[in-house]
């Protein structure tokens, strides 16, 4: 049986997530269960009174053009090794397709795990949209005053953060309970989040992770020299000059980038609305897809050209081909 977990469900789910999971810390467990997870927002299936799949269906927005739709994070997706190899997390993703649809959902998202991982979640049409560059900037450490987030100043942080992120388009917004959470685990991981001020306002800031080299996971700012003051008094306080950013691939770069997020999209004619409404010359189309039978038909007037699409040709269509590529980051993934 597929339903929605409830609050007594709670030490299978973390017990499942052990097993799927070893090398997450128990710390991270107890966190993340206590501060992310919603039993509401995830999927099981129980064998026997006893779940034995689970995966998350995390509420977000996402900027498309001038809009915010709405979108579903899939995270924790595993079954106990027992019942591997009999379809239980394909049920669990078609099942999700339809719930989604039905309340209005825009897109499903996802981080794949590796190569393995993208492979299977291929055959549900998820498509590989989000890029990123990676990269080692000239830095010259300079002594100058930067600032760690903390409670003190976390909402002033988040009203700057928001408003970066709302420029970017295609990209997964955040509430204040998830910045909020996001920087728990920024401090959780070895990591510290930066910001750089001038005349009292925030005008840059940096979430940094420290493993086996210092790695910059978003930068947001005001202007290119702020981001490099930001970086000169990060590599002031590690000591370092070398320093790996991770960014949105937006511009064109000679920086090399780098395909990870995965998207599918769950309510074609929804998209298509919003997208015909910034192309003048948009064209009508004709869906076919193998899971969500709603997205099936025609959109778009009929005396216009039809471009006929697999669902995942659709989805290559609405945002590999735009000047801005779509952006994911800092989902406690």
């Amino acid at each position: 049986m597929i339903r929605f977990a409830q609050d007594n469900d709670l030490e299978q789910l973390k017990n499942l997530w052990r097993i799927a999971f070893p090398e997450d810390t128990m710390d991270f467990i107890h966190f993340y269960f206590s501060e992310k997870n919603n039993p509401e927002h995830t999927l099981v299936q129980e064998y026997d009174g006893k779940i034995v799949s689970m995966m998350e269906m995390t509420p977000y927005k996402m900027t498309f053009f001038d809009k915010l739709v709405d979108v579903y994070y899939i995270s924790g997706a595993n079954t106990l090794p027992a019942f591997q190899g009999q379809g239980l997390m394909g049920n669990l993703i078609k099942q999700s397709f339809h719930i989604a649809y039905q309340k209005g959902y825009a897109c499903a998202v996802l981080f794949p795990q590796n190569e393995t991982t993208i492979k299977f979640y291929k055959q549900f049409d998820f498509e590989q949209v989000f890029e990123y560059q990676k990269y080692t900037p000239n830095i010259k450490p300079l002594s100058l005053p930067v600032e760690t987030l903390t409670d003190k100043n976390l909402l002033e942080a988040y009203h700057f953060f928001n408003n970066q992120t709302l420029k970017r388009n295609f990209c997964i917004q955040k509430t204040i309970d998830d910045f909020r959470t996001i920087v728990q685990d920024c401090y959780l991981s070895n990591g510290t989040p930066f910001l750089l001020r001038k005349n009292n306002k925030i005008v840059a800031m940096a979430f940094c992770c420290l493993c086996k080299e210092l790695i910059i996971k978003d930068i947001l700012y005001n202007s290119i020299f702020d981001k490099e003051q930001l970086l000169s008094a990060i590599a002031h306080f590690y000591h370092t000059e070398k320093i790996q950013i991770i960014e949105p691939n937006c511009t064109p770069s000679e920086n090399p980038s780098f395909s990870w997020g995965m998207l599918r999209v769950i309510n074609c004619r929804q998209l298509a609305d919003i997208y015909a409404r910034h192309q003048p010359k948009a064209s009508s189309f004709c869906f076919h897809d193998n899971f969500i039978a709603e997205n099936n038909g025609y959109w778009g007037p009929k005396q216009n050209d039809v471009l006929s699409f697999k669902h995942s040709d659709f989805c290559d269509f609405l945002f590999k081909s735009q000047p801005q590529k779509p952006f994911m980051n800092l989902m406690l993934d």
